[in-house]
């Protein structure tokens, strides 16, 4: 057998509308990484959708929309082959983090494809001050992607078309800027290319007989060609550090009955083989490898670029966690970060950073806050020449060499070590405000080794203080409240696994968990799909004069969030009119009485029944009727509220919130759990993991799986490393189901008792739908992914049977030809594979859907009716046969 083909990373960079995502659509296309029967039906919805000529970036902007809803689809999509190598697409085109994702993404580029526009004025644009093009490359360079590829793009639409003089114009000037950066031209490959037309992308192009190919020159030897494939073909195999000490960041750690501790993580730098000895940093927990798996594969060894589970024995998952580097004790083992120079580039912060500063650091999976202890030089970002000594501050563009020392302990490397560890993005205000590279570390001196258990308590006390100090540091004392919240939302937005007891608080009758942040843009879709449904909305309106009328307008978020909040289910309601102190004059009953009425007015439309609605005017700055009566306003004589179930009274939002009835979490129905993934175990077998959304789940149940019709018996359910003699709605959960494969149930299925109202697979549902943001029009046939539980499937608006009036539900018109935003209907859905949902009023979790496409929610549903499938055959266990004989 020949030897396998070297895998290698690009990355496509360049400005927006380059053509990014027709070029590689059309390389993933004509390289075999789809196939035939995806881009057949890719090129029906596009030409369906009035987009033919955006066949090929169709292709990608599919892929990119399912894989931002976070759907697991099929990784070979983002591949294609050449002569020579298995390309790997590390990033989409134009992804709104791709900086941070090319720091800390789990691959580093071997290699990076600048993609310019040779159109009239695009290049321009792109090449400009403010243009991404020189943002790009320069960050590319910065963080290590030593090798280029540029493509002069759309020499179609060249004057005249195919140009040989702006192909010579275009490639002098990137080539002086590129060379300003660190690269060297004459190693670099330019090839004018049409990613539509398909003109030098895999064969010459005829409209181009000017060009005589392109040449690079490099010490490892010459190449040269004339399309852009033969480009990727010339790109120099990238040497896998498996000759460096093991560096392997953990990006999660696991605890599995009957095996132990299980981080999991990639291999960055040298190997990871059962029997040895490692050490992780910071913690300075040393332990010996028992077993290491890959793909549910034992394996002898892990090299770079692995992404493996190992088992670790006496260490407890308490010990080690997320951010955490395992390293090999005999052979220089990772420690903890004392403090480390830097070399960053400022992108893009509103003001100006001084001494002091503090925000998080995305460096390999640790993201922390560091301080920016000492501006030590401003430099050239480009040539890296000094330009000031001890700056007082930095702006964006700057770039610096600083001193930075973490808040907590941390393990990071020099960038010309171990690259993947000593490259990092700061991160504030919900975006990438910096890069860097890490030259130097201040080791901080190991001490004894893993340390006993008090020992460990009391350093990890030592570490609470971090999160208050936020607000001192930033010079934001105005905005005290929004900052905290802000903090957090942004560290949440990260993906940091920060302390969710930051986002619950007490009152006097209950724990109180705010399930979403204010103004998350995916704000709809979390309600849908999230993982907990929420009992009560408390909706905040604006008393200042004009922003009242312009939240409560026709585009304004207050009537959409309140109208979604019913539709959905929340049954309860608060209004908090906020900013009093804003009001003319300050505090005005009359204002806070207008908006009352126009606000009851409202949400009586949508369903609300006003009588039941604390209003409360607060000022959430100055704490007006909060959490104590305002001395302002003395004439609100407080809220009352009549309801069936009992009256109550009170002064303020405090009081209201304990107002809320309680919900009753449904146990008594059957058990519907959906699985939000599932692991092999060796030695353990199968564990689902997953939430209970109604019903128990306990050992010795025998569950049905759907839709896949599995039957097995539940042999153990674990919650918090910890073994439950029973699991109730809204416990997260893994259980071990014996002789069911990994293959066999997914993400998306759904468990309930085989006694008791087994789930099924859906043939097809009615369901009401509300269009809220659709450019176009909907029309039967249009067949978008569904975000309904857990599971991520494309269904089929299959007959629009009426369109309805969204408050009220009264039928306006029978088979309507289409919908439009704004519009709610009933129709009939058909998903395109096997899915299991529920009725809302029967199982509310599993009854309620976004609908996605174009990267956003085009709409939201309630499911009235399901169409089940009659359960045929189907797989019934051994273990689930036995359990059946024996009660």
């Amino acid at each position: 057998m020949g030897k396998e083909k070297t895998h290698i990373n690009i990355v496509v960079i360049g400005h927006v509308d380059s053509g990014k995502s027709t070029t590689t659509g059309h390389l993933i296309y004509k390289c075999g990484g789809i196939d035939k029967r995806t881009i057949e039906k890719f090129e029906k919805e596009a030409a369906e959708m009035g987009k033919g000529s955006f066949k090929y970036a169709w292709v990608l902007d599919k892929l990119k929309a399912e894989r931002e809803r976070g759907i697991t689809i099929d990784i070979a999509l983002w591949k294609f082959e050449t002569s020579k190598y298995y390309i790997t697409i590390i990033d989409a085109p134009g992804h709104r983090d791709f900086i941070k994702n090319m720091i800390t993404g789990t691959s580093q580029a071997d290699c990076a494809v600048l993609i310019v526009a040779g159109g009239v004025g695009e290049f321009e644009a792109g090449i400009s001050k403010n243009g991404q093009t020189r943002e790009h490359a320069l960050l590319a360079f910065t963080l290590g992607v030593k090798q280029l590829i540029v493509g002069v793009n759309k020499m179609d639409s060249t004057e005249p078309p195919y140009s040989q003089a702006r192909f010579e114009e275009i490639t002098k000037e990137v080539s002086a800027y590129i060379k300003k950066i660190g690269y060297n031209p004459a190693g670099v490959a330019f090839v004018p290319i049409s990613g539509w037309h398909g003109d030098n992308m895999l064969e010459p192009s005829s409209n181009m007989g000017w060009f005589k190919g392109w040449k690079v020159e490099r010490k490892e030897g010459n190449a040269s060609g004339t399309t852009l494939l033969e480009a990727l073909d010339a790109i120099l195999p990238p040497s896998r550090p498996t000759d460096k000490p093991l560096r392997l960041p953990l990006q999660d750690v696991y605890k599995i009955g009957g095996i132990g501790t299980v981080p999991v993580g990639r291999v960055e730098t040298g190997v990871l083989k059962p029997g040895m000895v490692v050490t992780f940093a910071p913690v300075n927990v040393t332990t010996e490898v028992k077993s290491v798996e890959m793909h549910h594969e034992s394996l002898p060894e892990a090299t770079p670029g692995d992404n493996v589970g190992f088992n670790v024995k006496n260490v407890s998952v308490k010990d080690i966690r997320r951010g955490n580097v395992a390293g090999d004790s005999k052979n220089d083992p990772p420690q903890e970060a004392g403090s480390f120079i830097a070399q960053v580039i400022i992108l893009n912060h509103p003001g100006q950073i001084s001494q002091g500063y503090a925000p998080v650091l995305d460096c390999h999976t640790a993201h922390i806050a560091c301080k920016f202890a000492e501006l030590k030089e401003k430099i050239d970002r480009r040539s890296g020449k000094k330009l000031e000594d001890n700056p007082k501050n930095l702006k964006s563009g700057d770039a610096a060499i600083v001193e930075m020392i973490p808040g907590k302990p941390m393990c990071v490397e020099s960038f010309s070590t171990y690259p993947p560890l000593g490259r990092f993005a700061v991160r504030d205000m919900r975006q990438t405000v910096a890069v860097g590279v890490i030259k130097s570390v201040e080791k901080k001196a190991a001490g004894a080794g893993k340390v006993t258990k008090s020992a460990q308590k009391a350093a990890k006390a030592n570490l609470g203080g971090l999160r208050a100090v936020f607000v001192e540091l930033m010079g934001k004392g105005s905005f005290k409240y929004a900052w905290v919240l802000d903090k957090l939302k942004a560290e949440r937005e990260r993906g940091i696994t920060i302390d969710i007891s930051l986002w619950k608080f007490e009152t006097s009758k209950y724990y109180i968990t705010i399930i979403d942040a204010p103004g998350h843009r995916d704000f709809i879709k979390n309600m849908i799909t999230g993982t907990s449904q929420a009992d009560c909305a408390v909706l905040i309106v604006a008393a200042g004069v004009g922003e009242f009328e312009a939240g409560i307008s026709k585009n304004g978020q207050t009537r959409e969030h309140a109208l979604l909040a019913f539709t959905l289910g929340v049954k309860q309601l608060i209004v908090g009119v906020n900013k009093m102190d804003s009001t003319e004059p300050p505090y005005s009953q009359a204002r806070f009485e207008e908006i009352t009425k126009e606000v009851s007015a409202y949400i009586k439309k949508i369903g609300y029944n006003p009588a039941g609605v604390v209003f409360v005017p607060i000022s959430g700055w100055h704490g007006d009727n909060m959490l104590e009566p305002s001395s302002n306003m003395t004439w609100f004589k407080g809220w009352k509220i009549e309801r069936k179930e009992g009256a109550a009274s009170g002064t303020t939002l405090l009081e209201a919130l304990d107002s809320i009835l309680p919900p009753s979490r449904p146990t008594d129905k059957p058990l519907r759990l959906p699985l939000q993934d599932v692991y092999k175990i060796g030695g353990i077998g199968t564990v689902p993991v997953g939430r209970v959304e109604t019903g128990v789940l306990k050992p010795g149940m025998v569950v049905t799986f759907a839709p896949v019709n599995v039957t097995t018996e539940v042999k153990s359910v674990e919650m918090h490393h910890e073994s439950l003699a029973e699991a109730v709605p809204g416990d997260n959960v893994g259980f071990n189901v014996k002789n069911v494969s990994v293959k066999e149930i997914r993400r998306g299925n759904v468990a309930g008792d085989s006694k008791n109202d087994p789930p099924q697979q859906a043939d097809n549902f009615t369901a009401q739908v509300i269009i809220l943001n659709h450019p176009g029009q909907i029309s039967q046939g249009y067949a978008p992914v569904l975000d309904c539980h857990t599971a991520h499937i494309a269904c089929k608006f299959s007959e629009l049977k009426e369109k309805i009036d969204r408050r009220s539900g009264k039928k306006l018109e029978d088979n309507p030809k289409n919908l439009k935003s704004g519009d709610a209907a009933i129709v009939l859905m058909v998903p395109g594979k096997p899915m299991c949902v529920e009725m809302f009023s029967q199982y509310p979790p599993l009854g309620r859907f976004a609908v996605r496409d174009m990267r956003q929610t085009v709409a939201v549903g309630v499911i009235k009716a399901v169409d089940k499938k009659a359960s045929t055959g189907g797989k019934v266990t051994k273990s689930a046969q036995k359990a059946a004989k024996t009660k």
